[in-house]
């Protein structure tokens, strides 16, 4: 067993008891020295347990029940044949759990809420994301969305991107203490923000991989925009465009400064990076902003 303090700045107010002990040597009751004696350690008895209470002292045994948290990939680099391995492997779970509670929980930029099996109704109490609703305990995993049809344009900004370590922290904090937490990713690990890596060792909780295949339809992305922070009035630079693409295709990159066009180009695309660069000058603006677009002819994810 091991004793645990949430607060234990306010052990501070033990400074109490000796108060209580200078008014009871100072006091005028009329008792006799022996209830005066048993009156001191009573009262003083529950000066102490309640301030233990405030400082929150917890005892902590040691547990070997295990809870899995399955981390469950939906970002748009996740194509039809990923999605199809992740929807086996949840079934396939959800088969062979029996008593071992496990939560599912679908990521993209960010985790979304957890669906949760298997835990006692005395964990929802210590677990904020069930809300306390007993149904959820035998909720069944709901299969991922298929890849690019969201339904809404929330769904669409949260799909666009990979954030797993900020998947990660919450679903690690959701376990509650009297289990070991495990934690199971399914996904391409395509990060596009956080650093996963750097996430789990602060954790300190295992974490196991199911790697999904990479996405084979045709696509073209956009990844970066480059240009310099600072330049001067009328001097020439260079916005570099760099276009993802997983096979040999066309596309046409379309730049904009502020809402205007200011270049079009077509150019091959090969496999894999490709970085295309075109100059620009500004006059008589201290500010100004680019975006680019990019389009191919056969890009699956629009």
């Amino acid at each position: 067993m091991q004793l645990e303090l949430t607060h234990p700045y306010l052990l501070l107010l033990l400074v109490l008891l000796v108060a209580l002990i200078f008014s009871y040597r100072k006091s005028l009751l009329d008792f006799s020295r022996g209830q005066r004696i048993v009156s001191l350690f009573v009262r003083a008895a529950i000066l102490l347990l309640l301030v233990l209470s405030a400082a929150g002292l917890t005892a902590l045994y040691p547990t070997q029940e295990k809870m899995l948290v399955f981390l469950v990939d939906e970002s748009r680099s996740i194509d039809r044949n990923a999605r199809q391995v992740e929807t086996d492997y949840l079934a396939a779970i959800e088969n062979a759990a029996g008593k071992t509670p496990y939560a599912v929980i679908p990521f993209a930029n960010n985790a979304k809420r957890p669906t949760l099996h298997g835990l006692r109704a005395a964990d929802y109490g210590a677990n904020s994301a069930t809300n306390g609703d007993p149904d959820h305990d035998s909720a069944r995993p709901e299969a991922p969305a298929e890849s690019g049809k969201a339904t809404s344009q929330a769904d669409l900004d949260w799909q666009n991107g990979t954030d797993i370590a900020a998947a990660l922290e919450p679903a690690i904090a959701m376990v509650p203490p009297y289990y070991v937490p495990h934690v199971v990713l399914l996904s391409d690990g395509n990060e596009t923000a956080g650093d996963l890596l750097t996430a789990a060792v602060r954790s300190g909780v295992p974490v196991s991989t199911v790697p999904l295949p990479a996405a084979t339809d045709p696509e073209v992305q956009l990844s970066e925009l480059r240009m310099p922070p600072q330049i001067r009035q009328g001097e020439p630079f260079y916005v570099e465009v760099v276009v993802q693409s997983n096979r040999k295709t066309e596309g046409k990159i379309v730049i904009y400064r502020g809402g205007f066009k200011v270049a079009e180009e077509t150019h091959p695309l090969a496999e894999g990076e490709n970085v295309f660069r075109f100059r620009q000058s500004v006059e008589n603006q201290r500010q100004v902003e680019f975006s680019a677009l990019v389009e191919a002819n056969d890009d699956t994810i629009i």
